[in-house]
């Protein structure tokens, strides 16, 4: 792509990209609530997100007191999928981000909203 421009133009081209932090909060923003839940759970360390302990986090992070096993399913689904790629999944129950900047980025935000 930057083969005319030089090594240099790539080198800026990428950093900029990489520490854009405006492109996180665009995909962060088009992220329903749920799933936005999810990956602030993964952020924070949780490794089970379908276990009981996850599923009172999500009830507390999406203000709600439906005990609905779908909600992590669902997100993760749509996390992991063709469309979002944000996650992956690395062994049974448990996942990663496929961008760690993006998960350093969700880390640090306190909520959902």
């Amino acid at each position: 792509m930057y083969q005319q421009q030089g090594p240099e133009q790539a080198l800026l081209y990428t950093q900029a990209r990489l520490h854009d932090a405006s492109s996180y909060l665009r995909v962060w923003k088009e992220l329903n609530r749920a799933d936005r839940a999810v990956l602030l759970l993964a952020a924070g360390g949780v490794q089970d997100l379908y276990g009981a302990a996850a599923q009172k986090q999500l009830q507390a992070l999406l203000g709600t007191a439906d005990d609905n096993a779908s909600v992590p399913r669902t997100s993760i689904r749509r996390l992991t999928g063709p469309r979002l790629q944000l996650m992956a999944r690395v062994d049974h129950g448990a996942y990663r981000f496929e961008d760690p900047e993006f998960q350093s980025w969700v880390a640090a935000r306190r909520t959902i909203d």
